[in-house]
């Protein structure tokens, strides 16, 4: 594909929202995308539509953001994202903003739009190229978050209490993890074997990871979603495509070949249908608060929420909070009916991940406004009642 790449973010996001039930790769106009899809949080939908273009070989990418998508990032951080893959240009406007990045020219160089000469010099050498292209045991954008979980260890070498269920413990290459397993799911897990602080460090995120969930959810998935708890959003990627274990670095690989063994381990103690029934659990940090507390945070970040989604902050009002996780909320009815889920999906999406992520939307439930069928039932009622 020789052809520019230019898209307006917002469009192609509404027009994938409209479509999910149909069709779930694929926008029509952007020919060479068809493994792209947009997300609602803008820069890993930019990230990976960079990502995607690269690998088809375009020259360039043009994507007009909203101005209130373009405020979750300084023009210096877009320029960051940018300048992983070519030549970056960011343009703030009054109503949107304009993020070019040239893929041909040389990666890593920043150009900005502001005015202040000294500042662009510091820029430019702050995006010099930083890609690595022979990942080795951990790639530097999983650098920061792992030493952190290395500075306090909390899962190293615990004793296990005694208690329900099943003692599991796996060994590969060194490393340990032993665990206590209640039907099927692995409710503490302890580690060892960690030859130095990086190890320590992926050893510790992992167990945080997966501490509640399934053993045979760990097997598939445990360590895809500890690169995630791993990542820095920002940082660059050594490989571009989707992130497997086998492609982010050895200490991963490794990993999920001790998770898999875990699964094996105690294939005895699962209890089938345990994943079909698994949800996640709310964070305890949540859990803690008290419910006039929680609907406080819920409000105002409903607020910064409409706002980020091009909404007015009163567009959607909590209702009420059932259980920990299930909000209600009412739409204002001059939102466009065309309009209202897609808005609700992108609420959902900033709420889960500023406030909680376990967090689901729901409107409110209307009354049936219509005098006939109300008048029936009030019928059937009165009947029943007299007999």
């Amino acid at each position: 594909m020789s052809a520019d790449i230019e898209i307006d973010y917002e469009a192609a996001l509404r027009e994938h929202t409209s479509r999910l039930g149909t069709e779930l790769r694929g926008l029509c106009g952007i020919s060479g995308l068809h493994t792209w899809v947009p997300a609602e949080d803008v820069v890993r939908g930019l990230h990976e539509l960079l990502e995607a273009a690269t690998l088809e070989g375009a020259r360039s990418v043009a994507v007009r953001l909203p101005a209130a998508r373009a405020a979750k990032l300084s023009d210096a951080q877009w320029c960051a994202l940018g300048a992983e893959f070519g030549a970056a240009t960011f343009t703030r406007g009054a109503k949107s903003s304009l993020l070019r990045v040239e893929l041909e020219s040389q990666r890593g160089a920043c150009v900005s739009t502001l005015a202040d000469p000294p500042r662009e010099r510091a820029r430019r050498a702050f995006f010099a190229p930083r890609r690595l292209r022979a990942p080795l045991r951990l790639p530097l954008c999983f650098a920061t978050r792992v030493r952190q979980a290395a500075g306090r260890p909390r899962r190293h070498a615990l004793e296990l209490p005694c208690g329900a269920g099943a003692i599991v413990r796996s060994e590969v290459a060194g490393w340990v993890l032993v665990g206590r397993v209640v039907d099927g799911i692995a409710v503490l897990l302890t580690h060892s074997g960690a030859a130095d602080e990086v190890e320590l460090g992926v050893l510790e995120l992992a167990c945080g990871v997966g501490e509640g969930r399934p053993v045979s959810d760990l097997a598939d998935h445990g360590a895809i979603a500890t690169l995630d708890a791993a990542r820095e959003p920002l940082a660059a990627r050594p490989e571009f495509g989707v992130p497997q274990p086998s492609n982010e670095g050895e200490l991963f690989a490794r990993l999920e070949r001790l998770f898999r063994a875990f699964d094996a381990a105690c294939q005895e103690t699962v209890d089938p249908a345990a994943h079909d029934r698994w949800e996640p659990s709310p964070r305890p940090e949540w859990l803690a608060l008290p419910p006039d507390a929680r609907l406080a945070r819920l409000r105002a970040a409903l607020q910064v929420a409409c706002r980020r989604v091009g909404l007015d902050e009163h567009a959607a009002t909590v209702v009420e909070l059932r259980g920990p996780s299930r909000l209600l909320v009412d739409v204002d009815p001059r939102l466009p009916a065309t309009r209202r889920r897609e808005a609700l999906l992108a609420l959902e999406y900033e709420l889960a991940d500023e406030v909680e992520p376990t967090l689901s939307l729901e409107r409110r439930a209307r009354t049936d406004k219509s005098s006939i069928r109300r008048l029936t039932l009030s019928s059937a009622d009165d009947d029943a009642e007299s007999e």
